[in-house]
């Protein structure tokens, strides 16, 4: 896995882990890991609530923005 910024995984096992654990929580966060200084949250979109997978959608903010509640608004409006 290329690093993006010192902040990205290269690591196989850790991305298999971080992706389980997103499809349990239903969303992700990427905190700098492409973009230094910038957080973002990122959730699928449905077709319906058992439908397949149609696309996604996130929301960035620049780090000194990003709160722990900040955080956790956005997911929820996700």
């Amino acid at each position: 896995l290329k690093a993006f910024t010192r902040r990205t995984n290269t690591d196989w096992k850790v991305l298999e882990a971080r992706l389980e654990r997103c499809r349990a929580e239903g969303y992700a966060v990427n905190d700098g890991e492409t973009v230094e200084g910038a957080v973002c949250v990122g959730a699928p979109v449905f077709a319906g609530t058992a439908g397949p997978v149609l696309g996604s959608i996130g929301v960035s903010t620049p780090v000194f923005r990003m709160t722990a509640d900040t955080c956790d608004r956005q997911i929820s409006l996700l």
